[in-house]
């Protein structure tokens, strides 16, 4: 099958250099065709070793574990590891409580509030994707985010959420996960609410920039936010029309529509300020035709490069099975190394 590859990649080239690609420079095409033919060169020498090897290779079959004993292993390790539990992590129940249309108005979303059930399918796969474990979420109102986390958090050993709150939301008596709810306004929030060990994630939802901006500095000053950990911020989005639940504050009118809530936008923008290393993207949808609160998720930028990146290029010695020229390694790494001198992050 390695002999095989070998051959489709340098029919593909070939195919591609005939039919007159001139999207690539003539010398990159020439390269690209030298490192195929010299990738072939090795294949043939490999396919004849494997062979000269496969008699032996027939002897040894029998004593390999078959694939439940392998199966039973890695459920072992799994286990002894606290990773992922199969009777409690199931994908269609742990999501089961986003599928009520009568708390959710699904698909419209129309409700004021809580987040709506897309945003919280997506804070869910981010949970379920990333290695967040410890959640901080401040403002609760009826629990429904909270009770999300819990579920995304099934899976993981270790997890907590911890929800903070001026009035009293409901506790989750989850069986996996603890849910600890503290009743006091964001900005006297302290330490030890949080057990003094850094959160994963961190939501801000309570439209307070005082006390938000009082929680961001203390988790910035005492390090508490883990290496890749998240700040999210929901009501970043603007909505189409005005609803009957912008009744109880000042609109904010704009060419594009009304903006829902201006605190979580001006956080967004104040974050970058304390640490420039912080990146942001926004997840909203300001022109459809319901409402949509709209979530943003920080995270400080992190390293992508690699010291090999030189050994992986195209005619090196792995470089037959990627693209890239010994050219773009220094281009890129250069500026992302010039990136993080200007803006080393905290």
């Amino acid at each position: 099958s390695l002999l095989a590859s070998r051959l489709l990649l340098v029919i593909h080239i070939i195919n591609s250099m005939l039919k007159g690609n001139t999207r690539q420079p003539l010398n990159r095409r020439l390269v690209l065709c030298l490192t195929a033919l010299s990738s072939l060169m090795i294949g043939i020498r490999i396919g004849s070793r494997l062979g000269s090897r496969s008699s032996s290779d027939t002897s040894t079959e029998s004593s390999r574990p078959s694939s439940s004993v392998l199966q039973q292993q890695q459920q072992q390790q799994e286990s002894s590891s606290g990773a992922v539990n199969n009777e409690v992590c199931d994908l269609s129940s742990n999501l089961a409580h986003l599928q009520d249309s009568k708390v959710f108005d699904y698909p419209n979303q129309v409700i004021a509030g809580p987040m709506q059930a897309d945003e919280m399918l997506l804070l869910f796969a981010l949970v379920r994707a990333s290695s967040v474990k410890r959640v901080l979420e401040v403002g609760g109102l009826r629990g429904d985010s909270a009770y999300n986390w819990l579920e995304a958090l099934r899976c993981k050993s270790g997890g907590v959420v911890y929800t903070v709150d001026r009035k009293k939301v409901p506790q989750h008596e989850h069986p996996v996960v603890p849910h600890k709810t503290i009743i006091k306004d964001a900005a006297d929030l302290v330490l030890a609410d949080i057990d003094e060990e850094p959160i994963d994630l961190l939501l801000l939802d309570c439209h307070a920039y005082a006390g938000s901006q009082h929680i961001l500095k203390a988790v910035f000053e005492n390090n508490l936010l883990s290496e890749n950990g998240f700040i999210v911020l929901h009501d970043t989005g603007m909505h189409p029309t005005e609803f009957n639940w912008h009744n109880w504050q000042p609109n904010i009118r704009t060419e594009n529509g009304v903006i829902h809530q201006p605190v979580e936008r001006l956080l967004a923008d104040w974050i970058p300020l304390q640490d420039c290393s912080f990146q942001r993207i926004s997840f909203h949808d300001d022109h459809r035709p319901y409402p949509r609160h709209g979530v943003t998720v920080l995270q400080r930028r992190l390293n992508l490069d690699f010291k090999e990146c030189q050994s992986f290029a195209m005619g090196a010695e792995f470089g037959a099975f990627f693209d890239f020229l010994p050219g773009d390694c220094d281009q890129v790494q250069t500026y992302t190394a010039q990136v993080r001198e200007t803006c080393p992050g905290k």
